[in-house]
């Protein structure tokens, strides 16, 4: 009787490996139409924003730019809170509620907002706390004090965790994992080995957003994008980099990856979604790279933007900053030090706070 049981659940499970390899997604490879073109191909126009600058509003360094139709949101890991200000860059507020009451918190690890409800939710290691606009406490959201996120996304009714490796936990990591609004765990996806977990550096910004509560995302050494909606991931699409493969992370091959430090590796670390086409953001050898992706067309153009950058080659490390939001832009911002001559182009100190960048999608 055991036997049989044995061969069900092993007939099963091959089964259900037929079927994942069998999954019929596109795939794209995102090196093998490399193009001549220019980021100003795809850029109508790029608007500079200085940000307003005075004793109260001195921003540390900036970890997180969220853009909204009327307000721009800069997490400063420095002062472990948001600065908020209006699109022509005069500021409106601080939020910081930095202590140990119930409605503080001791470190500002990641932000994200909720347009609906005018919401921004701070995540703060064992908890997320949620604000309104103004910085007035709403409400708490418990963490599992197995899971440790490094990026969040918040929609309506879910909230987005982003892992990576550098993760260990006495519960089985995973690379995404998702919370209903009020803590619970509804989803883990793409577990790996507590036998690596904490052990790679690696770890991407992955500033995915939702787009009308549908969440666009891939996982850590994965080159699979999928969608998540109600409960549901889907996978849409593959990405492929003609010789170059996405390094598969196993305790076989750890020792390897380390050394290499992920040279001759393609690393995406950014996706957004913009009018049914997808932006991708890749690493190849410290050169950057951007996918422009139409699949209801089964088109792909990828550019090399280390190498398209109006001032100088190392801003290419800024550009990966950009969320592509409602108003058709990437966003990205320079400090002094970054382009200093953009700074006296626009008549501003060394000591004024850094300037939001738009880039204007055609």
């Amino acid at each position: 009787m055991n036997k049989i049981f044995l061969i069900i659940i092993l007939l099963c499970t091959l089964s259900c490996k037929n079927e994942m390899e069998e999954l019929n997604i596109p795939s794209f490879n995102l090196m093998s139409n490399m193009q001549s073109a220019k980021l100003s191909d795809f850029v109508d126009s790029i608007q500079y924003i200085p940000l307003e600058t005075n004793d109260s509003t001195l921003i540390g360094s900036i970890s997180r730019i969220i853009a909204t139709p009327n307000k721009i949101f800069v997490g400063d890991r420095v002062a472990e809170g948001v600065f908020v200000f209006d699109k022509k860059g005069k500021f409106i507020n601080r939020i910081c509620r930095q202590g140990r009451g119930p409605e503080e918190y001791v470190r500002l690890y990641d932000f994200d907002i909720n347009e609906q409800d005018s919401s921004i939710y701070f995540y703060c290691g064992n908890k997320i706390q949620v604000y309104d606009y103004k910085g007035y406490y709403k409400y708490s959201i418990p963490i599992n004090k197995s899971l440790a996120p490094t990026t969040i996304a918040v929609s309506t009714n879910s909230i987005y965790f982003s892992m990576n490796y550098n993760v260990y936990n006495d519960e089985q990591p995973f690379n995404s994992v998702f919370i209903n609004l009020k803590g619970k765990i509804i989803e883990k996806t793409s577990p790996y080995s507590t036998e690596i977990a904490g052990q790679i550096n690696y770890s991407p910004r992955l500033y995915f957003r939702f787009y009308h509560d549908t969440l666009i995302y891939f996982n850590n050494f994965e080159n699979i994008v999928y969608t998540y909606k109600e409960g549901i991931s889907n996978p849409i699409f593959k990405m492929e980099f003609n010789n170059y493969e996405v390094p598969h992370i196993n305790e076989k091959n750890i020792g390897k990856l380390l050394h290499t430090r992920f040279h001759d590796y393609a690393l995406p670390y950014n996706i957004a979604k913009l009018d049914n086409k997808y932006y991708i953001l890749f690493l190849i050898n410290d050169s950057r790279y951007m996918s422009i992706i139409h699949p209801e067309k089964n088109t792909v153009k990828t550019i090399n933007i280390s190498k398209d950058l109006k001032y100088d080659n190392s801003l290419a490390e800024h550009f990966l900053d950009f969320n592509c939001i409602e108003n058709n832009c990437f966003v990205t911002y320079y400090d002094w030090s970054d382009v200093p001559e953009l700074f006296s182009e626009l008549k501003l100190p060394d000591d004024h706070n850094p300037i939001i960048v738009f880039y204007h999608i055609k």
